[in-house]
């Protein structure tokens, strides 16, 4: 992982760009400047001082992240809502041209990290988690995930390696439901992922799903110790790999 990035468009050819940061080192509450008013007022509706700069922050970096591929001033961008309400570029939005119309983005937020990808494939999703929440995980993924997801994370004796297992395939099945753009609309149990170490990771569609292993390329990563991280793209069937390439700002390093 690198700094963040200047950002220049032609890096997009084929690849992702993941900027990523905790609210406090991306500026928390400075980026409200950035916002436009319907993303000022639904900060101002959050009661607790967390949730409002980690909105903030999150929301001024998709600003300020889509500007280094466009000449675009972040507080210009416009943004339209899907059937599912996944946010997209707008294309009304002023000075963009044919290629950066291409634009395409995901956001992710969580306690303490915030996460934009960016690329001109618009079948994108990022999704990162902390992992130090306090669900009863082992019955969630009872009652969530595949058969043989569940068979590996109940090989885990040690309590963290089953959490981090637990929250890579969390992150890895989030992540694809926003590169769909369905929302959580799918099952969790409809495709299944294997995550070894030093390995691509592999994924299993039932028919219901009616999708192609090979149209998809995904990547996963501890970021610190406190937080899982996951990129899904649809690139295409049988398509190359693209680049994922992972920015930080302000948070350990995995």
């Amino acid at each position: 992982m690198n700094d963040l990035p200047e950002g220049n468009p032609a890096r997009l050819e084929r690849a992702v760009e993941v900027w990523l940061g905790s609210p406090e080192a991306l500026g928390g509450l400075a980026g409200r400047d950035l916002l436009d008013d319907a993303e000022r007022a639904r900060a101002d509706r959050f009661l607790r001082p967390e949730p409002q700069v980690t909105y903030t922050s999150a929301h001024a970096l998709v600003r300020r992240a889509l500007s280094a591929y466009a000449p675009v001033e972040p507080r210009q961008w416009r943004f339209s809502v899907g059937e599912h309400g996944r946010p997209d570029v707008d294309p009304r939005t002023p000075g963009l041209d044919a290629d950066t119309r291409r634009l395409a983005f995901n956001l992710s937020h969580t306690r303490g990290l915030v996460a934009v990808a960016v690329s001109t494939v618009p079948a994108i999703g990022v999704d990162v988690e902390w992992i130090g929440r306090k669900n009863d995980l082992r019955r969630l993924a009872a009652a969530k995930f595949a058969p043989a997801e569940r068979g590996r994370l109940e090989r885990e004796v040690d309590e963290q390696a089953f959490r981090r297992r637990f929250f890579r395939y969390w992150t890895l099945k989030e992540s694809y439901l926003k590169a769909r753009g369905t929302g959580i609309t799918l099952p969790l149990d409809a495709f299944a992922f294997q995550v070894e170490c030093g390995a691509p990771v592999d994924v299993a569609f039932d028919a219901v799903l009616g999708d192609d292993p090979s149209a998809w390329q995904f990547e996963v990563s501890d970021v610190g110790t406190e937080h899982a991280l996951a990129v899904a793209v649809g690139r295409g069937v049988d398509a190359p790999d693209l680049a994922v390439r992972i920015f930080t700002a302000g948070v350990g390093r995995p």
